[in-house]
């Protein structure tokens, strides 16, 4: 099975259009309105890379960092947010974070950290 780019975001509008662009380059992508139903979800252990909302009711981006860091999956993450703050970022960051874009994105930016992450892994768009 192809290996699949995960968005995790509350905003449903959000979730589609990155799913549209990731899919328009070519890598597979699924989406998720919360951490909670991405943890539970299959594709999980074919996710080469996760684009993470910040700000999230319940689970935020962060705590779902901590909470694959504590499983000891070094699952790349990219986090997102409408309202980018430096001390959350440096936190992410130092977390093991890939990058930390401000919304709105810029589509190829994007794009070119998910090829060098799927390149890196050696893994089949």
């Amino acid at each position: 099975m192809a290996p699949v780019v995960c968005v995790i975001d509350d905003d449903a509008s959000v979730r589609d259009s990155l799913v549209r662009l990731l899919g328009s380059a070519g890598f597979a992508a699924e989406a998720f309105s919360t951490a909670e139903s991405f943890l539970t979800a299959e594709v999980r252990w074919r996710a080469v890379c996760l684009v993470v909302d910040l700000m999230m009711p319940s689970m935020t981006g962060p705590q779902l960092q901590d909470v694959l860091a504590a499983e000891g999956a070094g699952l790349p993450l990219i986090f997102i947010s409408g309202q980018p703050r430096e001390e959350i970022r440096e936190g992410v960051m130092r977390a093991g974070a890939v990058a930390y874009l401000a919304k709105p994105l810029v589509a190829d930016e994007l794009l070119e950290i998910v090829a060098y992450i799927v390149g890196g892994l050696g893994a089949d768009r």
